[in-house]
């Protein structure tokens, strides 16, 4: 994922001129539909995310504008503002059909999603709901067109909403990637509470807590804190559209993301917990390092907290930079809340410009209906989504003046021919609803279906082996994407890639004696259209997992922050890597901490190792190793707090200790001072 250009200029207006700008679009909003001003009409068919619209999958655009095959794409080709509201009703009887994929950070499928559908602000006595199968997949039939809001939850992850413009009578797709949980952080609240995860820091005041009942609660508590860095990968896991509500007013504004953190408060067994009325806990987010030097001490950044019934952020309050109180020589943003849930450190976004995108078949040239689109900025923080209509058409806006990427993915499989497509802002103002003095940028990308990589595990013998996992990972428009596949009877296996995709394909296998076995090798699929099944797929040479083919993992283990003694822990703490993620006592999850134990015992253990002075590690581990946890610490009477979990880590390549190449985390793992060294 790109980073946010650290030449780009910081938005510095403060609410007044927020409030200033929204007034006068709205007023003006007014008058074009008044005036019946087809310019002015709403029908950008399909859009969604950063100010694009949706009025039930017609596919009018802000201007009219000649497509490649020299039909007019504008008002003209979709319905004005008169005739979208006299078949309002007819669309509301028309249904659509989509599908979602969900993924973790790192591009593998989640099984066993729970998937709820609704529609923004409704009671949804009975809303669609569904889970996702090993393929990370998930389908509704015969949904309503309009605003949809996926709320995803799975274990070991922190929940999502992504919010679909869904059009009518369209199959549509979409994907989500989730953010992996840390470990629960346990603490006491009856008592002064610094909580510490990565970037994010939690203060909560003595007594402020009440139970799901409202009734005042002092016994075991813990937090789940999941930081999200957009500056980095994770930007793929930012629930909802990025677009808020300021305070004071009603239309949401597109906004570029400076770090956020999905905070929640459990009992022990894991019943919600939340601050009293009239109680505030304060949030610190250390900075990302590429935009320490873009804020000043004492600046003001708006603070906005995600609404999961509407799907939308809204703001609430104003953040402050300071001097981080634990990081030292960071600059950090902190701010004082009365809930807890997602929390944005965002800088909202006016100017606009706009991208008309088509979408069309590469055999046929017929248009792509239901195909999802992505607007991903390159010079700033942020992603606008559509969905195209009946003609293969959508609108949508990006910040004036800035670099974007345009892709798109068909709901049927069809994939993007080539990469995605780069446009650069005119810096004349242009919006989807027909504001501003410019005119929409036209892009039109081919879609096709996929091809496809076949070949079969064995052992060193050369016999099939059956049920081993093969995943193939590639780039796909919004972060790394992966297919899955089972090993048959004969060891075979086929995935579906995009054409021309380099595919990193890794194979995972444990043996019958409990050894957990990799393999691994890159392939570019075919540039052509093929099936699984027809003898056609580009080959892969037979993979034989083995023990010992190494990569390893480095990091950091520090003592608590903000403790008089923060520093690295104490040599010889010990670091263990384990395969999947964190389970618990009902045996969920891959692997299980039980102090009665040894570690050995508690899951596939990939490795064993001990800190240095400096708290730093680095531990061997099997090369292509998936989704993988890191547990630092001892057991003793204080397990929860003393040993600590960074889950959701993948190997990719082959490295060893020493030549700077490991898989490193990002952040140091954080210990509780008194835990000492283990093990």
């Amino acid at each position: 994922m790109t980073q946010m250009d650290s030449q780009m200029g910081r938005m510095t207006m403060r609410r007044t001129r927020h409030r200033r700008w929204n007034r006068l679009f709205s007023a003006l909003t007014v008058l074009c539909l008044a005036a019946s001003l087809g310019a002015c009409s709403d029908d950008q068919g399909g859009g969604s995310g950063n100010n694009a619209n949706n009025n039930g999958g017609q596919d009018a655009a802000t201007d009219t504008h000649e497509d490649a095959s020299g039909s007019d794409i504008g008002p003209d080709a979709g319905s004005d503002a008169s005739d979208a509201q006299s078949d309002a009703s007819d669309a509301e009887t028309q249904t659509s059909s989509l599908e979602l994929t969900i993924f973790d950070i790192d591009g593998e499928p989640i099984d066993s999603a729970n998937v709820t559908l609704a529609k923004p602000g409704a009671s949804s006595a009975s809303p669609a709901t569904g889970q996702t199968n090993a393929d990370g997949a998930v389908s509704f039939d015969e949904l309503t067109s309009g605003r949809t809001l996926a709320m995803v939850e799975a274990d070991g992850f922190a929940p999502a909403t992504a919010v679909v413009d869904l059009p009518a009578n369209t199959e549509a797709a979409r994907s989500i990637h989730l953010l992996a949980t840390g470990a629960p952080h346990p603490f006491d609240p009856t008592t002064d509470s610094e909580l510490y995860e990565d970037r994010v820091h939690v203060s909560i005041p003595a007594n402020s807590l009440v139970d799901a009942a409202g009734d005042d609660y002092t016994g075991a508590a813990q937090a789940l804190i999941t930081p999200l860095n957009p500056s980095t990968h994770e930007r793929a896991g930012m629930p909802g559209p990025l677009e808020g509500v300021l305070e004071g007013d009603d239309d949401p504004t597109p906004m570029q993301s400076v770090f956020m953190a999905d905070v929640q408060l459990q009992t022990d067994a894991g019943e919600p917990l939340s601050l009293k009325d009239g109680a505030q806990a304060t949030l610190e987010f250390v900075l990302p390092d590429d935009l320490q030097d873009d804020y000043s001490l004492g600046e003001e950044i708006e603070a906005y907290w995600y609404d999961t019934d509407a799907g939308m952020w809204r703001q609430e309050g104003m953040g402050e930079v300071i001097e981080s109180t634990y990081a030292a020589e960071k600059l950090a943003w902190t701010v004082d809340v009365s809930h807890f849930t997602w929390w944005n450190c965002d800088e909202p976004w006016y100017d606009k410009e706009c991208v008309q995108v088509s979408v069309v078949d590469e055999a046929s040239g017929a248009p792509v209906s239901g195909a999802q689109i992505y607007v991903d900025g390159v010079s700033y923080n942020g992603t606008s989504y559509g969905i195209t209509g009946d003609s293969g058409v959508t609108c949508v806006d990006f910040k004036l003046g800035s670099t974007a990427q345009v892709s798109a993915a068909g709901s049927d499989g069809r994939t993007q021919i080539g990469d995605a497509v780069e446009i650069s802002g005119t810096g004349t103002a242009a919006t989807c609803s027909g504001m501003g003095d410019g005119d929409c940028q036209q892009v039109q990308i081919e879609l096709a279906p996929p091809s496809c990589l076949s070949g079969t595990v064995v052992d060193e013998g050369g016999n099939p082996i059956e049920g081993a996992t093969i995943s193939g990972r590639y780039d796909g428009p919004f972060g790394t994407e992966s297919e899955t596949a089972t090993s048959g009877p004969s060891g075979e296996y086929c995935l579906a890639v995009p054409r021309g995709a380099e595919v990193d394909v890794v194979v995972t296998h444990t043996d019958a004696n409990g050894e957990f076995m990799t393999a691994s090798s890159s392939v570019t699929a075919a540039d052509a259209s093929l099936v699984c099944g027809d003898d056609s797929c580009t080959d892969v040479d037979p993979l034989t997992p083995e023990v010992g083919q190494m990569s390893c993992i480095s990091g950091e283990v520090m003592t608590n922050p903000g403790t008089n003694d923060f520093g690295p822990v104490s040599p010889g703490t010990h670091v263990y890597v384990f395969h999947g993620q964190r389970g618990d006592a009902a045996g969920m999850g891959d692997f299980v901490i039980d102090c009665t134990k040894p570690p050995e015992e508690w899951g596939t253990l990939l490795a064993e190792t001990t800190t240095n002075a400096d708290g730093s590690f680095c531990a061997p581990t099997p090369v292509a190793a998936v989704d993988v946890s890191v547990v630092a610490g001892k057991c003793g009477s204080q397990a929860e707090r003393c040993l600590r979990v960074r889950g959701g880590v993948s190997v990719a390549q082959a490295a060893s200790c020493g030549d700077g190449d490991c898989t490193d985390l990002i952040e140091p793992i954080y210990m509780f001072n008194e835990c000492g060294e283990g093990p």
